[in-house]
């Protein structure tokens, strides 16, 4: 896929295979509205549940088993996927500079 959505591969926490996860200019942590576009969003990326957040969001899901790869571990956590998107304010956001 070639357009506004951005994939990156994690290895899956759930299934441990690894799986293509997605971003998009724009994206805030646990989004409930996607951008929008003519172009077909991912088919790997759903309206799924997170009982980390206790709320629903648009999320990636594993290619394999179909767990939900969340937000923190994409974008925050250690191991995230998606390091560019500290210049989108997400960092900033949940730490703000003292």
């Amino acid at each position: 896929m070639n357009g506004i959505y951005k994939s990156g591969i994690v290895r899956c926490w759930k299934c441990g295979t690894n799986t293509r996860v997605w971003t998009w200019p724009g994206h805030k942590l646990w989004p409930v509205k996607l951008p929008t576009s003519e172009e077909e969003k991912p088919a790997s990326l759903k309206w799924m549940y997170s009982m980390t957040t206790n709320s629903s969001y648009w999320a990636s899901s594993c290619e394999h088993c179909e767990k939900i790869q969340g937000d923190w571990y994409l974008f925050v956590g250690p191991e995230r996927v998606f390091e560019g998107n500290k210049e989108l304010g997400i960092i900033d956001t949940l730490f703000p500079a003292i």
